[in-house]
């Protein structure tokens, strides 16, 4: 952003996807290794396999707080999301090359607690982008 046009501009418009609130509640594995704050994560939820109503989190962050810690669970609350009804799918994209194992995500979507769904990493797949590493997407559906 600047008043200078030959710089940027001077205003700058930010958009909701829709009005519901998702929470995610992440358990990180407990096992060697599998903790990070640089793995700079991303999830789509979608209603289907084949991503027929679907919406997309931000890099997964709580700034200031280390994040994916050790057998811990972090949880991130994302407002303005597409309401997709049950969550039936996550695809999840690791953007850096440390890895990253997790157990578990919890996705809450307006607080309804009814309608919540526990995807479990079953498989023990680890994510990154470097391919030594692991995977850098992973798809678990409910």
């Amino acid at each position: 952003l600047s008043s200078d046009t030959s710089e940027g501009k001077d205003v700058m418009q930010f958009c909701k996807q829709g009005d519901s609130t998702y929470v995610f509640e992440i358990t990180t594995a407990n096992e060697r290794w599998a903790d990070t704050d640089k793995i700079n994560a991303r999830i789509m939820i979608s209603s289907t396999r084949e991503r027929k109503g679907d919406t997309t989190t931000g890099v997964l962050d709580n700034v200031g707080i280390n994040d994916f810690v050790l057998g811990a669970t972090d949880t991130f609350t994302l407002p303005n999301l597409k309401n997709i009804g049950l969550s039936g799918c996550l695809f999840i994209t690791a953007q850096q090359d440390d890895a990253w194992l997790f157990e578990e995500i919890k996705v809450t979507r307006d607080g309804n607690q009814k309608q919540a769904r526990v995807f479990k990493n079953v498989d023990k797949v680890w994510l990154s982008s470097d391919d030594s590493e692991g995977k850098s997407e992973l798809t678990i559906c409910y």
